[in-house]
């Protein structure tokens, strides 16, 4: 039987499989300390649809990981989880 840990790591990397070019691109942003604002601005999208991405990433994050986030703890575990994928990938 797969550890708990185990089970959370695949259903990230699910999670990141499933994301669109935009809301990785959110993500990377939300991943360095942007807020939505900046997001936006630095994207050159209006915040609305900075605020969908973070919905619907949201809602896949629940998906692939049955973990249901509040929306002010999806910035950290996001942040956290794109940052250990990306160490990851780095050293591989």
């Amino acid at each position: 039987m797969a550890l708990l840990s185990e089970i959370k790591e695949s259903g990230i990397k699910q999670f990141f499989n499933s994301l669109s070019l935009s809301e990785r691109n959110v993500l990377e942003e939300l991943a360095k300390g942007h807020n939505n604002p900046a997001i936006a601005s630095r994207l050159c999208v209006v915040i609305k649809t900075v605020e969908r991405h973070m919905t619907t990433m949201r809602q896949k994050y629940w998906v692939c990981t049955g973990v249901n986030l509040e929306l002010a703890s999806i910035r950290v575990l996001m942040a956290n989880a794109y940052w250990k994928l990306t160490l990851k990938e780095w050293m591989k």
